[in-house]
């Protein structure tokens, strides 16, 4: 693994809840250092409870498809669809700080305040893509693991280098 860089300069952040608003904050902040250059890693700090799920899928992909350099930075508490976001950068350049935890609650589909119920089929398929990315980013690979992360109230760091979730933060910041 070829050591990083820390550059503050380029660097963004996801605090509270996954929002179009915040979301969008977060896109154009990314986009614009990655237009001053591809090659230099992003550094995406994030603390989130969650929130509109596709809107975290959404930003998932578009990480993977255009390749963006992304070294994600978990501290405080990260949950649901936040997970989703930290887990968009390669499994080398996602960091967890000591006291962090992440909380895998279950993602949900997008609420329609105009509906009285979340529709059963899209929350299946937010499942789906949940374990997909699970399996495809961590040491998440069958059903039973599966269901018993999304069981867990709260992981540790301990428990998400062991998963391959993370790696601890000290990687990061030896010289």
């Amino acid at each position: 693994m070829e050591k990083i860089k820390f550059d503050a300069k380029r660097s963004v952040s996801l605090f509270g809840s996954i929002t179009n608003q915040s979301i969008g904050d977060l896109s154009a902040g990314m986009m614009k250092l990655y237009e001053e250059d591809k090659e230099k890693p992003i550094f995406l700090f994030i603390n989130t409870s969650g929130g509109i799920a596709s809107l975290a899928y959404g930003f998932y992909d578009t990480i993977k498809a255009f390749n963006v350099p992304l070294v994600t930075i978990l501290f405080g508490k990260v949950s649901s669809s936040g997970l989703i976001i930290f887990l968009s950068a390669k499994s080398e350049n996602r960091f967890i700080t000591e006291h962090s935890l992440i909380s895998p609650q279950k993602t949900k589909a997008d609420y329609n305040e105009n509906v009285a119920e979340v529709n059963i089929e899209e929350s299946r398929m937010v499942e789906k893509f949940l374990k997909q990315i699970l399996a495809d980013e961590t040491m998440i690979k069958t059903e039973t693991k599966f269901r018993e992360f999304i069981g867990k109230n709260f992981i540790s760091p301990e428990e998400c280098v062991e998963l391959c979730i993370a790696n601890y933060i000290e990687q990061l910041l030896k010289t």
